[in-house]
């Protein structure tokens, strides 16, 4: 069956109650991440604190995935299962999580810095996070997915980074993935026009070496391949007649 691209308002809605959950346990983890702490204390709060808020975690059964959250640290980029390694001051963490309420999921994905980070580490997060906010800036009904992608592509690229080509954001509603796809490049691939009413997952993903990728051991985690240092963020947006309402912060 053909997913539908544009909510109605009740579904856009449950979609902003979903995002508001989402950020309310984001602005939970920030407060705990530090040295010392493991990315299964932060799973724990994760799915804690969505069952306290009467939600339930998309990345949870989705493919077999056992976890609410995935944690990815320092080169890897995505994907990585939460475990007992305790974070060490200078990391730079990557978190994902996907929340459904009331069948109607958000996903949105943050790279905290631990302790104190290198320059190189605090300009690789400064590049991604501006590459996102840049997206969003030209969002609006009729814009082009294309659109999305060379503005972010460019972004990173004028910062000497390069963008993990292999990986892509997403539409998002009653599914975690939903059509249209959102790559961070410039292509004419899957091109669609964004109306009002869509809802889209904007992801941009770096590497600080060539952004090629590689499969970890664990069947999950997916790493640069030349294992230089990555970074994510992730938002949750509905295109409205004004603009960009970012669901997730």
């Amino acid at each position: 069956m053909k997913t539908k691209l544009i909510k109605t308002q009740k579904e856009l809605e449950l979609m902003r109650k979903s995002g508001k959950i989402l950020a309310e346990i984001f602005l939970e983890i920030k407060k705990i991440i530090k040295p010392g702490i493991s990315g299964i204390e932060i799973e724990r709060l994760v799915d804690a604190k969505a069952a306290h808020l009467r939600a339930s975690c998309s990345f949870k059964g989705y493919k077999n995935y056992q976890y609410c959250a995935c944690i990815s640290v320092n080169n890897i980029v995505v994907h990585d299962i939460p475990n007992k390694k305790k974070f060490r001051s200078g990391d730079v963490v990557s978190i994902d999580i996907g929340i459904n309420y009331q069948g109607y999921h958000t996903d949105k994905a943050v790279t905290f810095p631990v302790g104190g980070i290198s320059s190189e580490r605090k300009h690789l997060i400064a590049t991604t996070k501006e590459a996102l906010g840049k997206a969003i800036k030209i969002i609006k009904p009729g814009i082009d997915t294309s659109q999305i992608g060379e503005i972010i592509q460019k972004t990173i690229e004028n910062k000497n980074y390069h963008v993990v080509r292999d990986l892509a954001g997403h539409g998002i509603g009653k599914k975690i993935h939903e059509p249209p796809t959102i790559y961070n490049f410039k292509t004419k691939q899957n091109n669609t026009c964004l109306q009002k009413g869509m809802c889209i997952a904007i992801e941009p993903m770096l590497g600080k070496g060539t952004g090629q990728i590689k499969l970890l051991p664990n069947g999950w985690g997916i790493s640069t391949a030349d294992n230089s240092d990555s970074c994510h963020f992730e938002d949750t947006i509905e295109v409205t007649a004004k603009g960009a309402r970012i669901l997730t912060r």
